[in-house]
């Protein structure tokens, strides 16, 4: 296989949970002055000053929310940009984009400012569809991903189709064996447990904190703001809580931010390293295997 097969692909493909990475996306996407870090302690967030964080980004098992949205929302709030997820694995760039489309103070480059304009009047359901075909971040998305992580993301859409078609042949039984379908359906609902990370945002908005999951349809107040910064206790007094639960369930997080970047930060090592970060060396391994396997020496080669 090589890089041309997937030359056109419009997919999304699966990123690495790695700051550099989603700080290198944000330079290329135009946005130079905001870094995504990792947040190892809560408490260390109001160790900043408040107007240098942009957002917290929680990462961890998705997994369906237990309780409808508190407040009731049947619209998304005018002044706010949330954007729905419409592919499976867009949810890193998703998230990052509901947190800086939120701060008008942020420069964001001509193309995502145009972006921004083109969807600031739309649902949460068109945005998400506007940014799912936006080739401008889109391809800087998938620069990370190797053939294989794409041919993967393939095969995955290809499995789900056929888990839903198989689901869809379960139901037209329902008529002519209750029992059966009752049975079957467990099964069905029990693969559907199977899920994968997601990112989850919390930024400042409106003079409140907001919670921004893309997998909902609409984002969640989680508290009225009333001095500078105390959108922070409320993001992470609910990613406290979410941690918990992970903790509980055994399952992995991690919690990044989005802060402002300074202008004496140098760049150049991180930007070698996402450039070798970039290199696919599948195909390498690949050739090198069958050179082994031809010389009969492929024993040798695994021990």
């Amino acid at each position: 296989m090589n890089g041309e097969t997937f030359e056109n692909w419009t997919g999304w493909a699966e990123l690495e949970n790695d700051p550099a990475i989603f700080s290198t996306l944000l330079r290329e996407w135009g946005v130079p002055s905001v870094r995504i870090q990792e947040v190892f302690e809560l408490d260390s967030l109001f160790d900043m000053p408040p107007d240098n964080i942009f957002g917290l980004v929680l990462l961890s098992r998705w997994t369906a929310p237990e309780e409808e949205n508190k407040h009731q929302l049947t619209t998304a709030p005018s002044d706010l940009w949330f954007a729905n997820q419409i592919s499976s694995y867009s949810c890193a760039s998703v998230a990052i984009m509901n947190i800086i489309n939120n701060h008008p103070s942020i420069n964001l480059g001509p193309e995502l400012n145009a972006f921004r304009n083109q969807t600031k009047n739309m649902s949460p359901k068109d945005r998400g569809l506007a940014l799912d075909s936006f080739e401008h971040v889109r391809e800087k998305h998938n620069s990370f991903a190797t053939a294989i992580d794409k041919l993967t993301v393939d095969m995955s859409l290809k499995d789900d189709v056929l888990k839903y078609e198989r689901k869809k042949r379960v139901e037209e039984t329902a008529t002519t064996n209750g029992k059966r379908r009752k049975r079957r359906k467990i099964t069905m609902e029990h693969d559907d447990q199977v899920n994968g990370f997601h990112f989850i945002a919390y930024a400042p908005v409106l003079a409140s904190a907001w919670k921004m999951d893309g997998m909902e349809p609409l984002p969640r107040k989680i508290a009225g703001t009333t001095a500078e910064g105390s959108w922070l206790f409320a993001a992470a007094s609910d990613i406290q809580s979410q941690m918990a639960s992970a903790i509980a369930d055994e399952m992995e997080f991690s919690v990044l931010s989005l802060v402002r970047r300074t202008d004496t930060e140098d760049q150049s090592a991180e930007a070698a390293d996402m450039q070798l970060a970039r290199e696919d060396w599948g195909p390498f391994i690949s050739h090198l295997v069958q050179l082994h396997a031809e010389k009969g020496d492929i024993q040798d080669l695994m021990r």
